[in-house]
């Protein structure tokens, strides 16, 4: 084995298309969700606080769109936010939130992840609007962030040697993930398509790698440093992403997604020879 062969040597020498439409913004921009509070007795507001599919309310109710659309599913309800601050008066800007009825009981309100900028009162999301849809970009965002990120692993640990072949590999992990888009639970499909490697003294390499690997062996990913120093190496792994997607069935993404490893630091030391006892 690799290794074994290595101790020998160093012993001889001592890593939202749903979004409703916006006016321009021409008050600031929209605050991030972390400064809004939502006061217990704002359940009752109109524009910018509840709003339900008219008929998915409990008992039937209309939320004032009667009649002008149908519900996609009856067991959903959505609700705008009014955000008053840090828009110039009279604007505001909205956050969409979304809860499902399990069992005859409604779940907690969940961010959609929809907002506005600050907009006019006459630009205000209606009641009628219809459920925002999952879009591929969606898709592709929250993949870019569930992807499993490659495990570098390097032979011989956080040292290696100067013109002395190093092995690389690169653990694959989980290749499904369940993600919240929308409000909806969204299973997440990555199938590896390759991997390529920076080495980080300007060189680079393909493949996934054999942990453990013998010097030569088939489908193992080693490099030789020419001069010491210390190193960063990093794995990039490339997948395609199929997304499971609750009423709209499989959404697959046309282009692949890349992830990047940590950096790994490796230093690279010489190996010098000293001669002694010469006669």
């Amino acid at each position: 084995m690799r290794w074994q062969w290595l101790v020998a040597v160093v012993a001889a020498f001592v890593f939202v298309s749903g979004a409703p439409a916006v006016a321009e913004d021409s008050g600031g921009g929209g605050s991030p969700l972390d400064d809004w509070v939502i006061s217990p007795d704002e359940d009752e507001v109109t524009v910018g606080g509840e709003e339900e599919i008219p008929g998915s309310g409990p008992g039937g109710s209309t939320g004032g769109g009667a009649g002008e659309s149908t519900p996609t599913n009856p067991n959903v309800q959505y609700r705008w936010i009014e955000h008053p601050t840090p828009c110039r008066a009279p604007m505001s800007w909205y956050h969409q939130e979304r809860r499902e009825r399990v069992g005859g009981s409604w779940g907690p309100w969940e961010s959609t992840g929809v907002q506005t900028t600050c907009i006019e009162p006459e630009d205000a999301p209606e009641d009628d609007e219809a459920e925002p849809t999952i879009t591929p970009q969606m898709i592709r965002d929250s993949a870019t962030l569930a992807a499993p990120r490659p495990d570098v692993s390097v032979e011989p640990a956080t040292r290696t040697y100067v013109n002395v072949p190093t092995n690389f590999s690169a653990a694959l992990g989980d290749t499904t993930r369940t993600v919240r888009i929308l409000g909806r639970s969204v299973t997440l499909t990555f199938t590896p398509v390759s991997t390529t490697w920076a080495f980080g003294d300007g060189a680079g390499g393909s493949g996934d790698g054999i942990a453990g690997a013998a010097v030569g062996q088939t489908g193992a990913v080693e490099h030789a440093y020419r001069r010491g120093g210390s190193v960063s190496v990093t794995a990039t792994r490339a997948f395609t992403v199929s997304a499971q997607v609750p009423g709209a069935g499989t959404i697959t993404l046309d282009d692949p997604i890349e992830v990047t490893s940590d950096p790994y630091p490796l230093a690279v030391a010489e190996i010098q020879s000293i001669v002694t006892g010469v006669r």
